[in-house]
């Protein structure tokens, strides 16, 4: 029995593979990581902002059962990965409340700040939290969650496509289905004021409130603009990038940021944007804001490429321009949610002012080459092959 026991632990060893588990990085040229943008005596010397993706219900400040939160797992391995700590007890809340029809108490995203400690500097990490949103939309498919072992009127499935239909479906894009329509409006309201907020500008709400009308304003406060990079992950990118897009017309914008002039690298996990690029927002962006879209209607990242691509880049003190941010978008091959982003978009407008990696790598096993989970590919963002790549950049080997 107990050679059995070890045969079999040496089978699934030999069957479980993972084919990037040394990233495969495309162009193969090197990457700057987040790490070398600390500029040591400053306070904060980095600022990192992370937003979570689909899967959201999984995706909180703190778990109601005590395990370790979304908040809590991507600040220790960016903290590990950054070679620094943090410290749980000081995360700093904001809550937005602009008010959806549906659910008008809840709060629809929260802002976490978040300080770590590092031999290089003070990093300043902050978390914009949606989901909380999205909760009573999810809440409306949970009567396709039950299996016929536990309740005889459900209907029969395979084992594995349950798991898939309750995790992958209605846990999981349900997030976009919400996004993406009317029912988005609140997420996209409470991300513009919690982004504004976040890169130094002084927001000004629509009147009455509530509204997320066209008189909402994002102004520039004339505070020093902090080094920073974007760490969105799947969905995250386009709700984070619209809202950057959309504080206001690109003439307010850039009178605000030099903000996004401080913006120094892209790093997108989990990446989706090939795919949700195709769910145009514009319209609802429009409705959101009560006036005309102003972005190309390209798709989000083409949008804030566009703003921030030269000659408009500049830097936040008006002094020698800094390079354009990179673009690096991390995905697991087998990640069914996941894409690359089209290699043939490189050469054109806006991504050709841009350094642009697709990198891939396996956040999960395949079995036998025949399949892998992919609902842990898409979830396995928190790893310390992802947040090394993030932190610590990558350098083509030699030859």
């Amino acid at each position: 029995m107990q050679r059995m026991a070890v045969f079999l632990a040496v089978a699934c060893l030999a069957a479980c593979t993972r084919p990037y588990a040394e990233p495969e990085v495309t162009p193969a040229r090197d990457f700057a990581g987040a790490r070398s943008y600390v500029a040591e005596g400053q306070v904060p010397a980095l600022r990192a902002i992370l937003t979570h993706g689909m899967c959201s219900g999984d995706h909180r400040a703190q778990n109601a059962d005590g395990s370790p939160s979304w908040l809590e797992t991507r600040a220790d391995e960016l903290a590990r990965a950054l070679g620094g700590q943090f410290d749980p007890e000081a995360p700093r809340q904001v809550a937005y409340f602009p008010g959806g029809a549906e659910n008008p108490d809840i709060e629809q995203v929260e802002r976490h700040v978040v300080p770590i400690d590092t031999a290089d500097g003070p990093v300043e990490a902050v978390f914009l939290i949606w989901g909380r949103h999205v909760d009573p939309y999810r809440a409306a498919l949970t009567f396709e969650n039950s299996s016929a072992a536990t309740d005889p009127a459900a209907p029969q499935r395979a084992r594995l496509n349950a798991t898939l239909k309750s995790g992958l479906m209605n846990g999981c894009l349900i997030d976009a289905v919400v996004y993406l329509g009317e029912n988005g409006d609140p997420i996209r309201a409470g991300m513009r004021e919690a982004v504004c907020d976040t890169l130094g500008g002084r927001f000004a709400p629509a009147r009455p409130a509530g509204d997320a009308g066209a008189s909402a304003t994002c102004g520039g406060s004339g505070a020093r603009q902090v080094p920073t990079v974007l760490i969105p992950e799947s969905l995250g990118s386009t709700i984070l990038f619209e809202a950057i897009t959309d504080l206001d017309s690109p003439p307010g914008l850039l009178r605000l940021a030099d903000g996004t002039g401080a913006i120094r690298s892209i790093y997108m996990a989990s990446n989706q944007l090939p795919l949700l690029r195709l769910g145009n927002t514009r319209e609802a962006t429009a409705r959101a804001l009560g006036g005309d879209a102003t972005a190309s209607g390209g798709g989000a990242l083409e949008d804030l490429l566009s703003l921030i691509a030269p000659p408009q880049f500049r830097s936040a003190d008006a002094g020698p321009a800094v390079a354009p941010p990179q673009v690096i978008a991390i995905t697991d091959p087998n990640d069914l949610l996941g894409y690359r982003l089209d290699p043939e978009l490189f050469d054109e407008p806006p991504y050709r002012d841009f350094e642009i990696r697709n990198v891939l790598v396996s956040n999960t096993p395949e079995v036998f080459g025949l399949i892998a989970d992919p609902l842990e590919a898409h979830r396995g963002t928190a790893s310390d092959t992802v947040f090394g790549l993030i932190a610590n950049g990558w350098t083509a080997p030699p030859g």
